[in-house]
């Protein structure tokens, strides 16, 4: 009987060797590479946190990127910050402060193979600092995935007019224009914006899995399937949490000059906060490329997706952020116009319809072209030279 068990024993174990060398063999076929140890597929591929676990809620702003993240595609300082380095509330004397709001474009830390690399803020400050050696500059990323120019404004209000910048650059427009064609369109946005509340832990990500086993791995990867097929369940991304219906509704743009003009008058309230507080506003037009524009991500019901109207809609949003540009003067705020980026600047070639976000190329010329218009605007000038 001893004998018959150790029999078995050994026939097991060697059945699971072959299983897992049989295993091996079948995921090099299928990914044409091959690892000694092996992450669950239930976990993201991004430093293994999922994306909604690194906000939290924030009383006056919605929400926020939670403090001192310092791994992954989404990071974050001691003040939640989208930088590196941590800032201080003082700012250091002679030093240019530089904040820049906006939402995950401005926030983006990746390119088109989803690989980490350095903001579009972060190489302008590289181009500020070498154009300027002997003036010290500071570029505080203040962006958040899905903010619009309600949060960038209480952003501002509730938050980075402490740290007393020089300058604040609004890059939005994507996710207001997302918003704006409902037929229930409120002017604060309370039609599809709703009081988040995150989740402390992602389940999937505390199933055990052995990661030096192709065994568990398929398993991992079987219940992936079945959850999805069977049981129905669907990962939820950082808008279920902050958008009613995750922002699935059919677009009219029926009345769509009301929800234009209140876009309007959140950039005059931009400005005013700016100019109250003896800081410098910088406009500049939200970049896309007409000949890519989609409906990537569910954003508004696939049926009723309307790629002409809503590139008008981009470009009314774009007309307003000039016009009030002007309404503030070129002797109190900035206004960039921006030069038209090709095809090959956005996402669009590596992550299937990401038209939004840049691309290595695209990070690159955003950060040279805004660099290459502040150094030639004169208000930017004077504050360099006063500092």
């Amino acid at each position: 009987m001893f004998t018959n068990l150790t029999f078995d024993t050994v026939n097991i174990i060697i059945l699971i060797i072959l299983l897992e060398i049989a295993l091996r063999f079948y995921y090099f076929y299928r990914r044409k590479t091959l690892t000694l140890f092996i992450d669950s597929p239930l976990l993201k591929p991004d430093k293994r946190t999922s994306k909604t676990l690194l906000y939290r809620n924030s009383i006056f702003r919605s929400y926020e990127k939670k403090p001192n993240i310092k791994k992954g595609l989404f990071i974050s300082n001691n003040n939640s910050f989208g930088n590196t380095e941590d800032t201080s509330l003082v700012k250091e004397k002679n030093t240019i402060r530089i904040i820049i709001l906006g939402g995950s474009t401005v926030e983006q830390k990746f390119n088109e193979n989803s690989e980490v690399t350095l903001s579009w803020s972060e190489l302008l400050e590289i181009k500020l600092k070498k154009k300027y050696p002997h003036t010290k500059f500071e570029i505080i990323n203040s962006a958040n995935s899905g903010y619009t120019v309600i949060d960038n404004n209480l952003d501002l209000l509730t938050k980075c007019v402490f740290f007393k910048p020089d300058f604040v650059f609004l890059y939005a427009s994507i996710n207001d224009a997302y918003l704006q064609p409902h037929s229930e369109f409120v002017y604060d946005y309370t039609h599809i914006r709703k009081i988040p509340n995150f989740p402390n832990m992602i389940w999937t990500e505390y199933i055990p899995h052995l990661k030096f086993s192709y065994i568990s791995y398929y398993i991992s990867e079987l219940f992936m399937l079945l959850s999805k097929k069977i049981l129905f369940l669907k990962k939820k991304n950082l808008f279920f949490y902050t958008h009613k219906n995750n922002r699935e509704f059919k677009s009219d743009y029926s009345n769509i000059e009301y929800p234009i003009e209140t876009f309007k008058s959140y950039l005059r309230s931009f400005y005013g906060i700016c100019l109250a507080n003896k800081i410098v506003p910088i406009f500049a037009p939200w970049q896309f490329n007409e000949e890519l524009v989609s409906n990537p991500i569910k954003y508004i019901d696939y049926d009723d997706w309307d790629t002409k109207a809503f590139i008008n809609l981009l470009e009314s949003n774009n007309k307003s952020i000039c016009d009030v540009a002007k309404e503030c003067g070129e002797e109190r705020g900035i206004y960039l116009d921006l030069f038209k980026m090709e095809k090959d600047c956005f996402n669009s070639a590596g992550q299937k319809n990401d038209w939004q976000h840049f691309s290595s190329k695209g990070l690159e010329k955003i950060s040279e072209d805004v660099f290459q218009k502040l150094i030639s605007n004169d208000l930017f000038q004077n504050r360099i030279i006063k500092k």
